[in-house]
């Protein structure tokens, strides 16, 4: 897709979007992105989730990962699955869309709160909340979200986390797949 981004520019700059990183989770933690001007890390976890694997193609944190009931405690312990997408030399990041499912076990936490730590552009430095202390259920929820106002323009770096949380902490496991971060360079 070809979208044209007014952003700081005289002129309207055309930018490519493609898949920037891209998560299917068949035994690998490794992005399958078709971008060619960004490069994706792997799929890993803060310090704090101890006990990860794999479970039928999605990503899951079992019980000893989550601690605490809130998304800010999680966060600041480590607790959450993230990645980073960085352009190459001399080029600048424009995303477009976050998408992903997430679940959780019977007995798992409930919430899931999705961050954005971008270096560059506007809010460069910032922690933003891309999606904030959403109920989750037992069958997989599928997420879109827009990522196309200037605040997602002209990035030199990006990481994503996702952070579950809420009741029955310590309990269960919880489930993310189908993870993709559409986004162009210029």
């Amino acid at each position: 897709m070809q979208v044209a981004y007014a952003g700081f520019a005289a002129q309207p700059v055309s930018i490519v979007i493609a898949p920037a990183a891209r998560y299917d989770f068949s035994n690998t933690v490794a992005s399958s992105d078709v971008e060619a001007d960004s490069v994706a890390s792997a799929l890993g976890q803060g310090a704090g989730y101890v006990t990860v694997g794999y479970l039928n193609n999605s990503r899951v944190v079992y019980a000893a990962g989550i601690s605490g009931a809130s998304a800010a405690t999680n966060n600041s312990s480590g607790e959450y699955f993230k990645f980073s997408l960085a352009p190459v030399s001399g080029r600048l990041l424009t995303l477009d869309r976050l998408s992903f499912q997430a679940r959780r076990a019977s007995s798992s936490p409930d919430r899931l709160t999705v961050y954005l730590l971008p270096t560059g552009g506007s809010a460069g430095g910032q922690t933003l909340t891309l999606l904030n202390n959403v109920s989750l259920g037992t069958a997989f929820t599928s997420f879109n979200i827009p990522l196309q106002d200037l605040t997602y323009q002209d990035l030199s770096n990006v990481e994503l986390r996702f952070v579950f949380h809420g009741n029955n902490q310590n309990k269960g496991s919880n489930y993310l797949d189908a993870v993709q971060l559409d986004a162009g360079t210029r």
